[in-house]
């Protein structure tokens, strides 16, 4: 439960809120509060604990929760434009259909989370780890994802054109049915990635690594598989895009047929050794 001083203090609205915090610094304890439809715009909730806070349909835009705890928080339908989430810790929490454009999770641990139908355009996610959760049918228009762990989440039906996903580790995320035209993949890994009907037209994918991804893109025309420095080279299947690029780099493509060749010879030998020693037993 909440602290009752906290939580009076919190009810008077975020100007008077900020001032508490000024003459109070000790860390904020909200849990649990009943904040729906609050007006807590550039509200001061650093380290704050609101861990299972009913948030639905407040205002937190431009509000600091740098650090905060928000597990568990329902944010349900709330508008936290240009709020600051840095560091946040945000596992379980409800930001079902939420405003939180133009808002920072850098470094968060978003594991769990349920963004589903938020608007997320031009937020930034930077080395945020979001592993398991939904952004089902999101807003993700020019959202910064670089570096993010997104291990087995779903972001089917989402729209994603000209995310910046660089470094990002898809494993087993779900990304069926999603616009990525325009993204930014470079050195993202896609292993055993769901991209059934999903539109990678015009994304970059220079040193993406595709393994077993699941179903067939939608499209995937122009994927550019130069670095950021170089002329654009296009091409039109990401599965392919890695070999393509050995092929324009001959001396790289050699050293991958020796080994193959290498490999090859010696799995024959084996397997001739093999029928030898049978042969003379017999």
């Amino acid at each position: 439960m909440a602290n009752q001083e906290h939580l009076e203090a919190i009810r008077q609205g975020g100007s008077t809120w900020n001032q508490w915090r000024k003459d109070n610094p000790q860390r904020a304890d909200l849990k649990e509060a009943d904040l729906r439809g609050m007006d807590l715009s550039q509200a001061n909730l650093r380290d704050a604990d609101l861990t299972h806070a009913d948030l639905k349909g407040a205002s937190l835009s431009r509000a600091d929760l740098f650090q905060a705890v928000l597990g568990a928080a329902d944010l349900t339908g709330a508008y936290l434009v240009s709020a600051y989430l840095g560091r946040t810790f945000l596992s379980g929490a409800q930001f079902v259909e939420a405003d939180l454009s133009w808002s920072q999770f850098m470094e968060a641990d978003d594991r769990l989370a349920n963004f589903e139908r938020a608007n997320l355009s031009n937020a930034e996610f930077t080395d945020a780890n979001l592993s398991q959760s939904s952004f089902k049918g999101a807003n993700l228009n020019k959202t910064n994802f670089t570096f993010v762990t997104f291990h087995m989440a779903d972001l089917s039906g989402a729209d994603l054109r000209e995310a910046i996903l660089y470094g990002s580790d898809l494993w087993r995320t779900n990304l069926s049915g999603t616009n990525l035209q325009g993204a930014e993949l470079r050195n993202a890994t896609f292993v055993e990635t769901n991209l059934n009907d999903a539109d990678l037209s015009g994304s970059s994918v220079y040193g993406s690594s595709v393994w077993e991804i699941q179903g067939q893109p939608k499209a995937q025309l122009n994927l550019n598989i130069a670095n950021a420095f170089s002329p654009p080279i296009l091409v039109d299947d990401i599965e392919v895009a890695q070999f393509i690029y050995l092929l324009l780099n001959h001396q790289k493509l050699r050293k991958v047929i020796n080994a193959v060749t290498q490999k090859g010879v010696l799995i024959l030998g084996r397997f001739g050794n093999g029928e030898r020693e049978r042969n003379s037993s017999a």
